[in-house]
């Protein structure tokens, strides 16, 4: 049938032509076949990049958890250190120990006596 007579008999259906119209490949052909095969590889090399850029995210919030876990700890340990300054102030305090001691029965001694070092031989 020629061009002419399938365009006739086509006229008033709404039916395409078909996809192959007879005519060879040109040489874009090969190209857009072996894209075609390359199209897996290509989709599962964006598969492997997607899930690999995941982990690295997944990682870095485990990271910035374990932050500020440390930060939080951290911050716990430097108000305990103040804390126990505090405490170690209060009980080496001069007037605090005077009457510790002169509650416990001790006084000032009447005489100190100096005593010379040892020469080294």
């Amino acid at each position: 049938m020629s061009r002419a007579g399938r365009s006739a008999a086509l006229r008033g259906h709404t039916a395409a032509l078909p996809a192959w119209s007879g005519r060879r490949p040109g040489p874009g052909w090969r190209r857009l076949a072996s894209s075609r095969r390359a199209l897996p590889a290509v989709l599962v090399g964006l598969l492997a990049a997607g899930l690999a850029l995941a982990a690295l995210r997944v990682d870095l919030i485990r990271v910035r958890y374990a932050l500020a876990d440390a930060l939080a700890s951290e911050a716990a340990l430097r108000s305990e250190r103040a804390e126990l300054l505090a405490e170690v102030r209060r009980l080496r305090d001069p007037s605090r120990l005077g009457s510790l001691a002169r509650a416990a029965g001790l006084a000032r001694p009447e005489r100190v006596i100096d005593l010379a070092a040892p020469e080294a031989p």
